[in-house]
This record gives structure tokens, C-alpha cells and sequence, in this order.
């Protein structure tokens, strides 16, 4: 990962971070137990749906962290 060259830089990256942290869990709560369910049937949308509520908190959190690290 290249270091921020500036303040800007490292808000911009961190910022971006937490977006995609976001929107990565929003997404993953409606297409992941679609991709299960293809390839697993009903348990795989099963599966799917808890892997994309799992997501939903996490990947949040991880955008957070980095945005925490990327700014500092």
C-alpha cells in the first residue's frame, strides 16, 4: 500500500475506505445469498444469507479501521 503524501491524501484514501467498506456490506446482503443459492441450492442461499449479514457488520468495521490507518 503507498503511503499518503499529505493530509488530503490520507482523509481521501481513508474516506474511500469506509465507502467501500460500507457499500461492500449493503451489496453482499442481497448478492451473496444469490451466488450461494446458485451454486448451492437452498442451502446455499442459506449459507449465503449468513455469510451476507455477517458482512453487513463487518466489512463496515474493516472500512473503519481503515480509514483509522490510512489517516494516521
Amino acid at each position: 500500500m503507498k503511503k499518503p503524501q499529505n493530509v488530503i491524501q490520507g482523509l481521501s484514501k481513508g474516506g474511500k475506505a469506509i465507502f467501500y467498506g460500507f457499500k461492500e456490506g449493503l451489496t453482499g446482503v442481497f448478492l451473496q445469498p444469490y451466488q450461494s443459492a446458485r451454486e448451492g441450492g437452498a442451502l446455499g442461499f442459506m449459507k449465503g444469507t449468513a455469510i451476507g449479514l455477517a458482512g453487513l457488520v463487518v466489512k463496515p468495521v474493516t472500512g473503519i479501521i481503515d480509514f483509522a490507518s490510512k489517516t494516521t
